[in-house]
């Protein structure tokens, strides 16, 4: 990060230069696969969260900031691309040229996506980049923050067969079967993500390593031909929202979709017997 430049010429280069050498290529391999992990870790924490009915009263606001940070989650995986023209291929640029025509001239996509000149490559080059390590971690700390804090004042949701339809018991467990947050939920995450990192150390070392798909050809030349030029080191999970008339506003739809399921779903119950539509839909 602080060697880094973020400059449409320089993102290749960078990524080979052997004076990073084996500490360079750990780095990236470590944040590649944690950024496809955290992605999995996510979507599988928010279904199973689906499956048992824990978005339910009063845990709404709960699950409102938990999508929120599927959303960040998947803004942070997103590499971040940038072409010349309107070659729009990946990413935020396929987003922005699904975007309504009334609130935004092509010449306004141009210039924030990718820019029609170099000036303003570069320029988008920082932005995004300025976004992935600084606005898009600020965010997912604040909303981790009040994620945890909403679940430390609801308490863990407990199984649905140990509550009647409707109610909500996770506050009243006997004393002697509680379990505190400080320090026991605490001390064994800190556990949990000591192994996690060890096992990622493990895999960079030995079995994984992140291969520089987009970066065959050198970034220069590759503008040159008004080709798509991108960040080297970050997820491939960058093509979402196509922009057609089909798949226009399909990730809209789909985030909209899951925040309001709280307010949406009128059953009490969290059993699995009563949810029979819900988790078919799931």
């Amino acid at each position: 990060m602080v060697f880094y430049s973020p400059h449409p010429n320089g993102l290749c280069e960078y990524a080979q230069d052997p004076q990073f050498g084996a500490t360079g290529q750990f780095m990236r391999d470590i944040h590649r696969l944690s950024a496809e992990g955290m992605v999995v870790v996510v979507a599988l924490h928010m279904f199973r969260t689906f499956l048992t009915g824990s978005y339910k009263a009063p845990r709404q606001f709960t699950w409102l900031t938990g999508v929120i940070l599927l959303i960040l989650t998947l803004g942070l995986s997103l590499a971040v691309t940038c072409c010349r023209g309107i070659n729009w291929r990946f990413g935020l640029s396929r987003l922005a040229r699904a975007w309504p025509k009334k609130r935004q001239s092509a010449a306004t996509k141009r210039t924030f996506c990718c820019g029609a000149r170099r000036r303003s490559a570069r320029m988008a080059c920082c932005v995004f980049y300025l976004l992935h390590i600084i606005a898009f971690p600020g965010l997912c700390a604040l909303f981790i923050a009040v994620h945890y804090y909403k679940v430390i004042r609801h308490g863990h949701s407990l199984p649905p067969g140990m509550e009647a339809p409707g109610e909500d018991n996770a506050r009243k467990v006997p004393p002697d079967k509680r379990v505190p947050f400080l320090p026991d939920i605490l001390t064994n995450e800190l556990l949990w993500l000591g192994l996690t990192l060890a096992v990622l150390v493990v895999a960079v070392t030995f079995f994984y390593h992140a291969a520089l798909e987009h970066s065959r050809r050198p970034a220069r030349h590759a503008a040159a031909h008004n080709r798509t030029v991108v960040f080297p080191v970050d997820s491939g999970l960058a093509q979402v929202g196509r922009p057609d008339a089909d798949g226009r506003h399909l990730a809209h739809r789909d985030f909209l979709f899951l925040a309001i399921i709280p307010y949406i779903d009128f059953n009490p119950s969290r059993l699995y017997k009563d949810r029979r539509i819900a988790l078919a839909l799931g």
